[in-house]
């Protein structure tokens, strides 16, 4: 499932190609910020089924 959810980030961040032409810093705070929110909220589940 990782697996996809980075993929599909950076499918976005690829998508926004014309934004980051050039620009490594910038397409890489994209994927990794895709990345926290695509896997963000799992971890936020298990952490609060955990702690409840």
């Amino acid at each position: 499932m990782l697996y996809w959810v980075f993929f599909r980030a950076l499918r976005l961040v690829f998508s926004k190609y014309p934004d980051t032409q050039g620009k490594l810093e910038f397409a890489a705070l994209y994927s990794l910020g895709y990345t926290f929110l695509y896997v963000g909220w799992f971890f936020i589940i298990v952490y609060l089924t955990e702690f409840f």
